[in-house]
């Protein structure tokens, strides 16, 4: 969690983009995932964590990708973390600089990026070397 947490994080600071994670077809990543990773990403920016849910306004928004915002708000309320927070948008938000809430856009492959965006593809195998692989404990 704390390379991928890293990456991010240089994305946002460093790179002025925003990092989007597109988890492959059929990988669904769970509420402790997100929470587990904001709380590292938080500990490496130093403030706010904001997932962005992003779907295509043209097209019927996925039952999962619903049900995962629906289970990570959820969670987020029930363990009283202000310092994370998660939303459904249109477009992922444009990195905002090391004073706002860093921005992590999570999105299924269909979903066209802005220019100030990059995906972070999340994998159980890798088929490029810029993937993230998980590995199941």
């Amino acid at each position: 969690m704390q390379i991928l947490a890293e990456h991010l994080v240089e994305l946002a600071d460093r790179q002025a983009i925003t990092p989007v994670l597109f988890p492959q077809p059929g990988l669904r990543l769970r509420a402790s995932f997100y929470l587990a990773l904001a709380e590292v990403a938080v500990a490496i920016a130093g403030r706010d964590v904001r997932f962005e849910f992003v779907v295509d306004p043209q097209r019927w928004t996925s039952g999962a990708q619903r049900l995962s915002l629906r289970r990570l708000s959820n969670r987020i309320q029930a363990q009283g973390l202000p310092t994370v927070s998660a939303k459904q948008v249109a477009v992922v938000g444009r990195p905002a600089g090391a004073q706002r809430p860093l921005g992590i856009g999570v999105a299924c492959s269909e979903v066209a990026l802005p220019a100030w965006a990059a995906a972070v593809r999340v994998c159980t195998r890798p088929t490029e070397a810029a993937d993230f692989q998980l590995v199941v404990a």
